[in-house]
C-alpha cells in the first residue's frame, strides 16, 4: 500500500539528536516500510515549529508502525493512506492526540 509519513526528526528525550535520512530508510525498512521518496518540511507540534520528514512510502499489509516510531525515539508517527483519505497516529505513546488533517504535511504540497 503506497502511505504519507510525518515524522518529526528530533529524537524524543534528547536536547539536540536527530534522525537522519538514511537512518529513518534503515528502520522503515526493517518495520516494512520502504522510501521512495523525502523531502524536509517544518510542522507544528504542539504550537511550536518542528523539523519534519515528509515521506512517500510503499507498505506491507502487516508493517510495524508502532515499533518504527519506538525505534526512531518518536511518540508517535502520523500515517496517511492517500487513496482512502483516512489517517493515524501510530505508535508507544500517540498522547491524548488523534490524526488530525490539517497539521499533516502531504508530500505534493509546498509549504507558503
Amino acid at each position: 500500500m503506497d502511505v504519507e509519513i510525518n515524522v518529526g526528526l528530533h529524537v524524543a528525550g534528547s536536547n539536540d539528536a536527530v534522525i537522519t535520512a538514511s537512518s529513518l530508510r534503515a528502520v522503515a525498512r526493517v518495520h516494512g516500510v520502504t522510501v521512495v521518496a523525502m523531502r524536509g518540511a517544518v510542522g507544528e507540534y504542539e504550537g511550536r515549529p518542528e523539523t519534519t520528514a515528509v515521506v512517500l512510502a510503499r507498505a506491507r499489509d502487516d508493517a510495524d508502525w508502532e515499533g518504527m516510531a519506538r525505534t526512531l525515539s518518536q511518540d508517535s508517527i502520523a500515517v496517511y493512506d492517500p487513496v482512502s483519505g483516512v489517517g493515524v497516529l501510530a505508535g508507544p505513546n500517540p498522547q491524548h492526540y488523534e490524526f488530525d488533517a490539517q497539521y499533516f504535511l502531504r508530500f505534493d504540497e509546498q509549504q507558503s
